[in-house]
C-alpha cells in the first residue's frame, strides 16, 4: 500500500513538476521581452529564453553574466540538466511521502490528515524549487495554495478532531506567524538577501504543516546553502556578488527533515 500511494504521489510530483516549467518559460519569456522594448529595470536584461547563443556577443558573454543567469541559461540550453533535475524533484517527493507513511513519530504512525499536509507540502515545495531555479522568482500563488489547503485541513481538523482542534489551530497561527515574522527580520538584516518570496513561503508553511517544519526546513536550507555557496566558492565557480536561489535549498531542506523525522 505505501509503494502504491508513494507511485500515486510521484506522478503527481511529474505533472506539477511539468506545470511549474511550463510557467517557468512564461515568466522567462516575459522577462526576455521587456529588454527588447527598452526596459530599464537592469536585472536580467541579457537573458535569453530558450534561445543557444544568440543573444550576446562572444566577449561580453564570457564575464558578464552572473552565476544564477548562468545556471538559467544552462537549463534552457541542455535538456540533459533540465530532465536531471525534473527527475531528482519528483524522485525527492517520492522519497517524502514514502518516509511520511513508514516513520513513526513518538510511537505513533502518521494520519492521513498529517500525511495529506505532507504530501502537499512536499508538492508546493518542489514546484517552488523549480520556479526559483528557473526564474529567481517565487510566486505569490504558490503560499495562496497553502493558506488555501491549510484552511481547508483546519476544517476537517474541526469535523473530526474537534477536541484537540483549538491545539491544532493555535499551532498553524503559531507556524504562520513565526514563521513569516522570523524570516522577514532575517530578511531586514540581510538587506533583502533573502526574498520576500521565501518570506511568505516559509510562513505559509508553516501555516499548513507547523512552526516545527517552516524552522527545520529553514535552518537545514540555510545549512546546504552555505555548503554550496563555500564550495562554488573555493572551486571560483561563483563570486560573492553572484546569487544563488534559494527555493530549490527550502525543498531539499524539508525533505531532510522528513527524512530525519524531525517533525
Amino acid at each position: 500500500m505505501a509503494f502504491l500511494v508513494t507511485a500515486a504521489c510521484m506522478i503527481a510530483a511529474a505533472c506539477v513538476c511539468a506545470l511549474s516549467y511550463i510557467a517557468a518559460n512564461k515568466r522567462l519569456e516575459a522577462g526576455a521581452a521587456l529588454p527588447a522594448r527598452g526596459n530599464d529595470s537592469g536585472e536580467d536584461t541579457a537573458e535569453p529564453s530558450g534561445s543557444v547563443g544568440q543573444t550576446e556577443p562572444a566577449g561580453p558573454a564570457d564575464s558578464g553574466p552572473g552565476f544564477l543567469v548562468q545556471i538559467k541559461r544552462g537549463f534552457s540550453v541542455s535538456p540533459v540538466s533540465r530532465w536531471i533535475v525534473f527527475a531528482a524533484a519528483v524522485l525527492l517527493t517520492g522519497v517524502v511521502c514514502f518516509c511520511a507513511q513508514t516513520f513513526q513519530w513518538g510511537g505513533s504512525g502518521i494520519d492521513a490528515i498529517g500525511f495529506i499536509k505532507v504530501a502537499v507540502t512536499a508538492l508546493i515545495m518542489m514546484s517552488a524549487a523549480v520556479i526559483d531555479l528557473f526564474t529567481k522568482k517565487i510566486p505569490s500563488l504558490l503560499p495562496i495554495l497553502f493558506l488555501i489547503v491549510g484552511t481547508i485541513m483546519l476544517a476537517v481538523e474541526f469535523i473530526y478532531m474537534r477536541e484537540s482542534f483549538p491545539v491544532l489551530l493555535a499551532g498553524s497561527l503559531i507556524g504562520l506567524a513565526g514563521g513569516f515574522l522570523v524570516l522577514l527580520l532575517l530578511s531586514f538584516i540581510t538587506k533583502g538577501g533573502l526574498g520576500m518570496g521565501d518570506v511568505k513561503l516559509v510562513g505559509a508553511m508553516g501555516y499548513l504543516s507547523g512552526i516545527a517544519a517552516s524552522f527545520y526546513s529553514f535552518f537545514f536550507a540555510t545549512v546546504l546553502c552555505l555548503i554550496v555557496t563555500l564550495a562554488l566558492l573555493i572551486s571560483k565557480r561563483k563570486k560573492l556578488k553572484d546569487e544563488l536561489p534559494f527555493g530549490p535549498f527550502l525543498y531539499l531542506g524539508y525533505v531532510l527533515a522528513i527524512i530525519l523525522g524531525k517533525f
